[in-house]
C-alpha cells in the first residue's frame, strides 16, 4: 500500500538516505517500496556485518533494523546508530522490554506490521 505523498524530515532538511537491516527478502521488499516511493534512498544490510559495514562508509538519517539477523541481535548496530545520532526503528515480535537497553530510544514496531505503522514509526523516530 503506497505511502502517499508524505515528506520526511530529520534535522530540518529533508530525510534521503535509510539503512534498512533485513534478513526477511518479502518484509525488505515491502519496506524498501513503501520508503523509495516516498524518495528515500535505501540501502539493504541483511546482516549485523554488513550493517556494521555501511555505518562505517555512508551517513544515513534513519535505519531500520529488524532486532534479530540469522539467530544473532542487532545490538551492536543499534548502539553504533546511538553513537552515530542516526534515529532507527526496530522492527521485531518482542516486546520492547525483551529488547534491552541498547534499543531505549528507538521507535518499535511489531511484526507484522501494516504500512501505516511504518510510516508513523519512521515520523516519531525521525522527530526525536
Amino acid at each position: 500500500m503506497p505511502l502517499g505523498n508524505v515528506t520526511l524530515f530529520w534535522r530540518g532538511e529533508m530525510a534521503s538516505n535509510m539503512l534498512l537491516v533485513e534478513d526477511e527478502a518479502l518484509i525488505a521488499m515491502d519496506i524498501e517500496s513503501d520508503l523509495s516511493g516516498l524518495g528515500l534512498t535505501v540501502t539493504l544490510a541483511e546482516t549485523v556485518a554488513a550493517a556494521l559495514e555501511q555505518l562505517a562508509s555512508a551517513q544515513f538519517d534513519l535505519a531500520i533494523l529488524d532486532y534479530e539477523l540469522h539467530g544473532l541481535k542487532t545490538t551492536a548496530v543499534a548502539d553504533r546508530l546511538s553513537e552515530l545520532r542516526v534515529p532507527f526503528v526496530v522492527c521485531s515480535g518482542s516486546t520492547m522490554g525483551d529488547l534491552g537497553p541498547s534499543f531505549a530510544k528507538a521507535a518499535l514496531i511489531n511484526k507484522p506490521f501494516r504500512t501505516s505503522e511504518l510510516l508513523a514509526a519512521v515520523q516519531s523516530a525521525l522527530s526525536h
